[in-house]
């Protein structure tokens, strides 16, 4: 695959990234400002802490520290280097060794990817051509595919922060245009990739260009039986995105929070021409971090 070097210039990624991260600060203020949904953030977030090993009470202790400084006047760089250090700085026993939360956090998550592997594993068997994994991220799920799978399988990303060891190749692209010739990839991979893009009607615009006869999507979904409770329930899924992705981990990983229903996922993939295939709520497979994900299956 050639590489697409045509990137923003550094004037204009630095002046992107600062109104991201100006949007992002005054929306983790609004959700704090929300009674309701303020005290969602705490049973959440200490639920993480329990599940990381640590007391109910300590756990609130380290929720109030974290609230303190996301809800203070610093710079939002400031506020994330200060919970990330509090993190490092908050040591418990893990098995026969003493980590910090942050280790204590990847050690529950090692398998994660192997758990995504096995949910998506059965929708990619037997794929003959190429395949694409959108948004790869550290590249493990890719390579589990093609190890056990055999899949001629490649992954692209907007940031480098792949494996070491890695034998499949991971491509760094500029988030909009995968540069290969229309209808290369017979199939597609994104595992909660789209509510990283605010406008991600781009992607699924690029994926119909791209891919020929299969896609298929795991994405984070709000909790709520209803449209009403799953739009309320936004800006907790959202809280506990950044938590993982911006305060456990320094990747500066793009977190909008531009979630869908299952429904308006559907409508809008359909769109392009493809047919759902199969759905499957997965529920909150990862029993640290309390998010919701949903699988979507796609054929044209």
């Amino acid at each position: 695959m050639k590489i697409n070097m045509n990137f923003d210039s550094p004037e204009n990624k630095k002046e992107k990234s600062e109104d991201e991260t100006k949007l992002l600060q005054e929306r983790i203020l609004d959700c704090f400002a929300n009674p309701e949904t303020q005290i969602q953030i705490e049973n959440d977030f200490t639920h993480t802490f329990e599940q990381l090993g640590l007391s109910q009470e300590k756990s609130i202790e380290i929720y109030k520290d974290v609230s303190s400084f996301l809800k203070s006047n610093q710079s939002l760089r400031e506020t994330e280097d200060k919970v990330r250090k509090l993190f490092q700085n908050t040591r418990l026993n893990f098995g026969n060794q003493e980590l910090n939360l942050i280790e204590v956090l990847n050690e529950k998550l090692k398998n994660r990817a192997e758990t995504i592997f096995k949910q998506v594993a059965p929708y990619l068997k037997n794929i003959r051509g190429k395949v694409i994994d959108y948004g790869a991220g550290d590249g493990q799920i890719t390579q589990l595919l093609s190890d056990q799978l055999l899949l001629n399988i490649e992954g692209v990303d907007i940031r480098s922060y792949h494996r070491e060891g890695l034998t499949v190749p991971i491509y760094i692209f500029d988030g909009t245009r995968v540069e290969v010739m229309d209808k290369h990839y017979e199939a597609g991979l994104l595992t909660n990739v789209l509510h990283h893009e605010q406008e991600n009607e781009k992607i699924l615009a690029e994926l119909d260009r791209i891919i020929k006869h299969k896609l298929v999507i795991i994405e984070t979904i709000p909790e709520g039986k209803t449209e009403e409770e799953i739009e309320m329930d936004k800006d907790r899924t959202f809280m506990n995105d950044y938590l993982y992705n911006r305060l456990f981990h320094n990747a500066n990983i793009p977190v909008p929070g531009a979630y869908e229903t299952p429904k308006d996922w559907i409508r809008r993939i359909s769109k392009y021409g493809w047919k759902l295939n199969y759905e499957e709520d997965l529920g909150v497979d990862q029993p640290v971090i309390k998010d919701r994900h949903y699988l979507l299956e796609f054929q044209r």
